[in-house]
């Protein structure tokens, strides 16, 4: 059993740092692409295992990245991601990059500023849980894998 827990662990670390690079690269990629990005890390959502650090930085280069190219409801389902699959230092960061950009479509399809706030207060109380405590505030640097 310890050898295939070590298994996925090396499966998953070797999967997550060619995502990293990958994405980092900062390529434009297709929506169909991004959706298949995070489709990926929201399948984690449940799972019983601890994610390695490489997952966590390669859902946070998805943030830092793509984060104006992801809709509302995908910035819901990786905020609920987060707080399932939570890492002390790399989640907050995650939570900081969604909540803080637009989403899909808003810079070529103007919105009112009411639904602009009722979209930022809607990932707001969204990323807010019970143990908010946990999301310590980190300065606003995209240096927080090093």
């Amino acid at each position: 059993m310890e050898n295939t827990t070590l298994f996925l662990f090396f499966v998953l670390g070797t999967n997550s740092l060619f995502l990293r690079v990958l994405l980092d690269k900062k390529y434009a990629l297709p929506y169909q692409v991004i959706d298949a990005l995070v489709f990926h890390f929201i399948r984690f959502e449940n799972d019983q295992r601890q994610m390695p650090v490489l997952w966590h930085q390669a859902f946070l280069v998805l943030a830092q990245r793509y984060k104006d190219d992801l809709t509302v409801e995908q910035k819901e389902a990786l905020l609920k991601t987060i707080k399932k699959q939570f890492h002390p230092t790399i989640s907050s960061e995650i939570r900081r990059e969604l909540i803080n950009s637009q989403c899909r479509g808003d810079a070529t399809q103007p919105v009112g500023e009411d639904e602009l706030k009722k979209r930022a207060a809607r990932l707001a109380a969204l990323a807010a849980d019970d143990n908010d405590e946990d999301f310590e505030d980190v300065d606003d640097d995209d240096d927080a894998m090093e």
